[in-house]
This record gives C-alpha cells, sequence and structure tokens, in this order.
C-alpha cells in the first residue's frame, strides 16, 4: 500500500497532456473519458470514477501527480453526473433523462473493460456513489481489478447492504476515507 501513500507526498508536478478516449456501454451509451500517460503497458492504470453532479474534471489537480508516481489514468464522464469544475459532463450530456448512479455502472464497466484491453494492473477509484460502485466492480470482475480506493463511500442504493455484500467478496489491497458522516461510516 506504499503506493498509494505515495500519490499523496509532496512531489513537484508538471502538467501531462490529456488524450481525448471514447468508447461505448453495453446499451450503446458513448462513454467520454481522458487519458493521462504513456505507451509503457507495464504501468498500472488508475480507473478515476467521479462524484455525483461532477464530471472527469474531479482529478485535473491530481492525475498529473498520478502520472509522475508512475501511473496512467483514464478520468471518465458517468452518465450520472452535472457540470461541476467548470465543465460539462459530455456523457450525461448525450443521455436523456436524468440517469441514477446505478445506471452509471455500465459506463464504469465499459470503462474496465477499456482499461483491461490496455493493461494488465487496473486500479479502481471512486467518489461518493462511484466509491461504492467500484466494490461492485471489483467483486464482480476480479480478475480485472488488482487494487481499489474508495472516496466517501456509502449506501447510495435501494438496498441498504448492496455495497456491504459487495464489499465483503472483495480480495485485494483496498484504501477507503469518509468524512465522519454516520452514512458513510
Amino acid at each position: 500500500m506504499r503506493w498509494i501513500a505515495l500519490a499523496f507526498s509532496s512531489v513537484a508536478v508538471t502538467m501531462v497532456q490529456a488524450e481525448p478516449v471514447t468508447f461505448a456501454a453495453t446499451d450503446g451509451v458513448k462513454v467520454y473519458a481522458e487519458f493521462r500517460g504513456g505507451k509503457d503497458n507495464s504501468k498500472p492504470l488508475i480507473l478515476l470514477f467521479h462524484q455525483a453532479g461532477s464530471n472527469l474534471h474531479e482529478y485535473d489537480t491530481i492525475t498529473p501527480r498520478l502520472v509522475q508516481l508512475g501511473f496512467d489514468t483514464l478520468a471518465i464522464d458517468q452518465r450520472s453526473g452535472g457540470n461541476a469544475y467548470g465543465h460539462s459532463n459530455q456523457t450525461a450530456s448525450g443521455v436523456k433523462g436524468k440517469p441514477g448512479y446505478l445506471d452509471a455502472y455500465k459506463d464504469m464497466e465499459a470503462a474496465l473493460e477499456w482499461g483491461s484491453q490496455k493493461r494488465s494492473k487496473l486500479v479502481v477509484w471512486g467518489s461518493s456513489y462511484s466509491s461504492s460502485l467500484v466494490f461492485v466492480l471489483a467483486s464482480q470482475h476480479p480478475e480485472k481489478v488488482a487494487a481499489l480506493l474508495a472516496f466517501s463511500p456509502g449506501e447510495y442504493f435501494p438496498s441498504k447492504r448492496f455495497v456491504r455484500d459487495a464489499a465483503a467478496k472483495v480480495k485485494i489491497p483496498v484504501f477507503v476515507s469518509s468524512s465522519s458522516d454516520s452514512d458513510e461510516v
């Protein structure tokens, strides 16, 4: 878990150019993402999933540091998101209606599939509702996920054991952090 601690240490950071990426979810929704890194397929790839009302730009300030520390990143716009950080969510803009958190799971699976075609070591990183869904992703795709980071997970779904039951099946390194809010603890 030393590499997780390094991600938050103080290092000089240089900007890394983002490469736009698109891929399709299983229901045909076009998912927009940004890849940062290089062509070295031996590097771990971190899949970055945003919080409610947000978009892939939630990670703009940290992705250069992660790349400098030896990781490549793929930040995606999930269909359940919004216009935070001065940017619109391109995936959400292309979907009719107001998709829920569980609808975004298809986008996360599509990102996992895209990543698994590029790298053998994938790390999933979620924020808020997506930090809950990364447990589901890791439990349903254990052969593809090497580690998991969850920032402010909660039981945001109809079944109050959905995330807990998925988390019980996860057998990889996990880092979890949350506020002191009783819904998150």
